[in-house]
């Protein structure tokens, strides 16, 4: 009879650990977010790329942001078939206007600052390029893609090394997003609570594809130039 009794404390014990690794990864998680919303202002480098069937995808974005919904987004991109192309995405903190392959005007959404670090800290970069526009000018073909992704499934990874620095790896999963089956892995400074890289996986059509990206100069609380949030001249 000892047995059976012995094999439910296992079976416990696993599912005990098992749900505190989770907790583990999501209060790390929670305190890097946080982190984030309490600055005033938030400057960072992304750098990405994921192999394609045709070639490489690159990525590079500059993003600032400030208390009262000021935000810019510089965007270099080179997809394979299309070439180089480059964005920018700027808010005032009451009307935004984006410059690309389009160019569009509007006003700056309510939550701008608040949903936009929640939307970089689970989505990153690369995510927030499409989501930014989306959230401000409202595309009716895709009105997921204006909505602030939530991570579910958070899961501890191991400690390891992203240049010079160790960090801590937690994966998890994205929902409430247009696209299905996304799932993060990302390296947070246990010192700094700040990211580091970041893993994400889903799919581009019926292509499978894995985007790296690693942040740089991630700056808090450092006074920007107000020139960064002014509107193109040609802005209606």
């Amino acid at each position: 009879m000892m047995l059976p009794m012995m094999s439910l404390h296992a079976v416990v014990a696993f599912v005990l650990v098992i749900a505190q690794e989770k907790n583990e990864a999501e209060e790390l998680f929670k305190k890097m977010e946080e982190k984030l919303a309490k600055a005033k202002t938030v400057q960072v480098k992304g750098s990405g790329s994921s192999e394609m069937s045709e070639g490489e995808m690159k990525a590079a974005t500059v993003l600032l942001w400030e208390t009262g919904n000021k935000a810019r987004l510089d965007t270099e991109l080179t997809i394979p078939g299309m070439g180089d192309i480059k964005g920018l995405y700027v808010s005032d903190g009451k009307h935004a206007a984006a410059r690309g392959p389009e160019s569009k005007d509007g006003k700056t959404p309510e939550k701008l600052t608040s949903d936009l670090v929640q939307s970089w800290a689970r989505g990153g970069g690369f995510f927030v390029i499409m989501w930014i526009e989306a959230a401000t000018f409202k595309d009716e073909n895709h009105p997921k893609r204006a909505q602030v992704p939530k991570p579910v499934g958070f899961k501890m990874g191991p400690k390891e090394k992203v240049g010079d620095r160790e960090a801590q790896k937690i994966e998890y999963a994205l929902t409430n997003i247009e696209a299905e089956d996304v799932s993060m892995a990302l390296w947070i400074d246990p010192e700094t609570f700040l990211p580091v890289k970041r893993e994400m996986r889903g799919f581009h059509g019926k292509e499978k594809l894995t985007y790296f990206e690693t942040y740089s100069d991630l700056k808090l609380d450092e006074k920007i130039d107000a020139a960064k949030f002014e509107l193109p001249k040609d802005t209606k």
